[in-house]
């Protein structure tokens, strides 16, 4: 073997290693952040059903600023589904999420 062989070999050697490090940092950088999608697609749920509770009881007041804070939730709520639904459309479980979260938007 030349020099020039062993230098090639040694340089592709040490690219080689440098990919590795990068592959798993980053790996492990998509890991952190699909735990941390995960627990804020719970909260969002654990909100959107809170809220959607609250939009269930009927008003028994006609002013019309109490009927724009209802339609203000109404339309927080539906801001809601649509964060979990954007959120959960990158997540690899986002799939079953967004078939249920596309269910309780039709009802």
């Amino acid at each position: 073997m030349s020099t020039l062989s062993i230098a090639i070999i040694s340089l592709l050697t040490l690219c080689l290693f440098a990919c590795a490090y990068f592959m798993i940092k980053f790996a492990v950088i998509i890991l952190k952040i699909e735990e941390v999608l995960e627990e804020s697609m719970d909260t969002l749920e654990a909100r959107e059903r809170s809220i959607s509770d609250i939009l269930e009881i009927p008003l028994f007041f006609d002013s019309p600023q109490i009927k724009q804070v209802h339609d203000d939730i109404k339309d927080c709520r539906n801001a809601i589904i649509n964060i979990a639904k954007s959120l959960s459309s990158n997540v690899s479980s986002g799939y079953k999420e967004e078939a249920r979260f596309e269910e309780e938007e039709k009802n």
